[in-house]
């Protein structure tokens, strides 16, 4: 069954899988943080762009200054990644 992006956004074992996923990828990113104003979070699967705005939303209100995303289809690559950009605050950790 094609789950579409409502029905997705509606199954909340599906969004709770995609933060998991999106959570873990952060915490070993910010582990690797080298200085730059931002990186880059890859996690498998592209997802519906309605999932991925409610998902920057929310790290946004809870302190990033701006998150992005993009898959790799949107991106003119071989399907099957989603890429999140995080922008730290002024003043970053």
């Amino acid at each position: 069954m094609v789950m579409t992006p409502e029905r997705f956004l509606k199954d909340n074992q599906a969004i709770a899988k995609v933060r998991r996923e999106l959570e873990a990828k952060l915490k070993d990113e910010k582990k690797m943080w080298n200085g730059a104003p931002s990186f880059d979070v890859v996690i498998s699967g592209e997802y519906p762009k309605q999932l991925r705005d409610k998902l920057a939303s929310e790290y946004e209100r809870n302190g990033w200054k701006k998150v992005t995303h993009k898959t790799s289809s949107e991106n003119k690559e071989r399907p099957g990644l989603t890429v999140f950009n995080f922008v730290f605050p002024d003043g970053a950790p």
